[in-house]
């Protein structure tokens, strides 16, 4: 058992935040949740962890942190929707980057020294070669990449002037469910959650965006990894000094749209209907990692993240949520 951390999770009533609690608690660690509840449920926060519903801007972060003599910070708050970044970048630049900063200078007055960031591989846009790595040109194309990329630039100089621990974990698409904690967006603009909303009768059909891509099917390539996964790369970045800054998180395999569907098909025997739409803004037609940094000094890899237990875990998560 590692030595139990003091470990404070902003964001912690949303999906990777709840996942990833519940997962260090498991693994040992005393967990603590500040969320205003935008978009998080309450309800979610797993069961004894303490916490205090407020912005992350707000002036009681600072007690909270102090009292609870946090050792360590996962930042998973922002705004996530892509589309809707572009529709309305003020919202993402005033909450993913200007709260960001004010969550820093509390910590910083609290001498509070490590930040594990939940990044994306949205700060690379749409590069031009596969896979993405961290050395990959940092060239968002929308709102939301946008203002990832700029907190990790914050980080980076936090570092450099206030000797900030810092790792920034770029996900690509966090799927899936563990433990009792899936994906529960309201609105849901996620595929696999959509797709199983479409066969559980919530909604008609499944929205397809694009089909005219170029890749080998026309419809967009992504690379799924499972949130346990993404959880054990939380740990290993909050409990060790990462010898780099940056990491990709991600299997190295590229689904396309129809594969996933057809793939949700053959999990749960049902017959997914499809409308194709036209291209949504700032979505690039191929995404997929390599990891090999994160593996090689980390020790951390996809174990969970075949697409058919990413896809078997989030059938059963919604199968449950229906009985509730």
């Amino acid at each position: 058992m590692e030595t139990p951390m003091n470990i404070l999770v902003v964001g912690g009533a949303g999906y990777i935040g709840t996942t990833s609690s519940q997962y260090l608690i498991d693994k040992g660690h005393n967990v603590f949740v500040v969320d205003n509840l935008s978009t998080g449920k309450e309800s979610a926060i797993p069961a004894g962890v303490k916490y205090i519903i407020c912005d992350m801007a707000a002036p009681e972060v600072e007690q909270f942190v102090n009292e609870n003599n946090i050792d360590a910070v996962l930042l998973t708050a922002g705004y996530i929707q892509v589309g809707e970044s572009v529709q309305d970048p003020q919202k993402y630049y005033e909450n993913n980057i200007v709260k960001t900063i004010a969550l820093l200078r509390t910590l910083m007055k609290c001498n509070v020294k490590k930040v594990v960031f939940s990044s994306s591989c949205a700060v690379n846009g749409a590069p031009e070669t596969m896979p993405i790595h961290e050395g990959t040109k940092i060239a968002p194309i929308n709102p939301y990449g946008y203002a990832k990329a700029v907190v990790e630039q914050i980080l980076a100089d936090y570092h450099k002037a206030y000797d900030l621990d810092y790792t920034i974990l770029r996900y690509f698409n966090a799927s899936g469910a563990h433990a009792g904690y899936g994906e529960n967006h309201d609105p849901e603009t996620h595929l696999i959650p959509n797709i199983l909303r479409t066969i559980q009768g919530h909604q008609p059909h499944l929205e397809m965006y694009g089909d005219d891509y170029p890749t080998k099917d026309g419809t967009a390539v992504r690379d799924y990894i499972h949130v346990r996964d993404l959880a054990e790369g939380h740990r290993i970045a909050l409990t060790t000094k990462t010898p780099s800054h940056i990491y990709c998180l991600g299997t190295g395999n590229g689904y396309s749209l129809r594969e996933i569907i057809d793939t949700c098909e053959k999990v749960t025997g049902e017959k997914i209907p499809v409308v194709v739409r036209a291209r949504r803004a700032g979505d690039p037609p191929v995404l997929h990692a390599d990891s090999s940094l994160a593996q090689s000094e980390l020790g951390w890899t996809a174990q969970h993240s075949s697409i058919e237990n990413i896809i078997r875990d989030a059938w059963e998560h919604h199968r449950k949520q229906e009985e509730i």
